[in-house]
């Protein structure tokens, strides 16, 4: 009998000691995996931000900022044919070859926006492109420091 009470206590000591080092293989694994999982997040946190992709692709960023610009600015040409316009109608002479005239819109909500986001994109460029000028000149001097 007490053979058998001495294998059950050294059966349990033997099954306690392999679930702590379960347990701790367990922590050590859900640590990882945890840490894996932050640092993923915080590299899709960092790719949804627009400075990592102005850093990354600059030139392509500005080119898609005067093509969007271009895009939503409205046309200086329409403005000049509709002042073009109004100096024909001004005129005393009559004009054989007049156009009709065109009703003048006040800007609509678009307008305003596509215009505050063409205004903001170039902001952020022009920061952007002075920025990398500066750090530029500032690694060339303190190269030329060290000579």
């Amino acid at each position: 009998m007490a053979k058998e009470d001495q294998n059950k206590t050294d059966r349990k000591e033997q099954i306690e000691e392999e679930l702590k080092l379960l347990e701790t293989k367990l922590g050590q694994q859900f640590e990882e995996i945890k840490t894996g999982v932050e640092e993923k997040v915080e590299r899709t946190k960092s790719k949804l931000r627009p400075a990592y992709w102005i850093k990354r692709y600059p030139a392509y960023c500005i080119g898609a900022a005067v093509a969007l610009g271009f895009m939503i600015a409205p046309s200086r040409k329409k403005n000049r044919n509709q002042d073009y316009q109004k100096n024909e109608r001004q005129s005393a002479r009559p004009q054989y070859n007049q156009r009709l005239p065109v009703q003048e819109q006040q800007p609509g909500i678009f307008d305003i926006a596509a215009q505050e986001i063409k205004h903001m994109l170039t902001r952020k460029t022009t920061d952007f492109l002075m920025m990398k000028l500066e750090e530029q000149i500032d690694k060339n001097l303190s190269k030329r420091k060290k000579e």
